[in-house]
């Protein structure tokens, strides 16, 4: 690969993420203030959209610092595009999308077991 195809190719490495990200931020809001809304004005909110809000709240915390802000809270350093944090903001981001990963994949699959039971048992929501 010559040098400038790989700049190419780690600058859209470095920016196509955030795209995906910033996108998924916006459908994870509307998730969330949509069932939001509905437990504001009372409304009965079905176990499955309390998990399903939990579930966007996890993903737009991994959107945001696993994707959106990906390469800005590198090591300035580091050779990454677009880095511009240090190591403590880097030890961060890693904590923070280990967690919320795991929460996410938690959450998916109590709705999963959820689903199951209403299938298996015929449980209603």
């Amino acid at each position: 690969m010559s040098a400038q195809h790989m700049n190419a190719f780690t600058k859209s490495q470095a920016i196509i993420p955030k795209v995906g990200g910033g996108i998924s931020l916006i459908a994870c809001t509307l998730i969330i203030r949509d069932i939001f809304m509905k437990w504001h004005e009372k409304r009965s909110v079905p176990l499955p959209s309390v998990i399903l809000f939990c579930i966007s709240v996890a993903n737009w915390l991994l959107s945001l610092f696993s994707f959106f802000l990906s390469t800005w809270m590198m090591p300035r350093g580091s050779g990454a595009f677009l880095a511009a944090g240090n190591t403590q903001s880097c030890t961060a981001q890693g904590f923070i999308s280990t967690l919320t990963m795991t929460a996410s994949q938690t959450y998916y699959t109590v709705l999963a077991i959820l689903f199951w039971a209403i299938v298996q048992f015929g449980w209603s929501e």
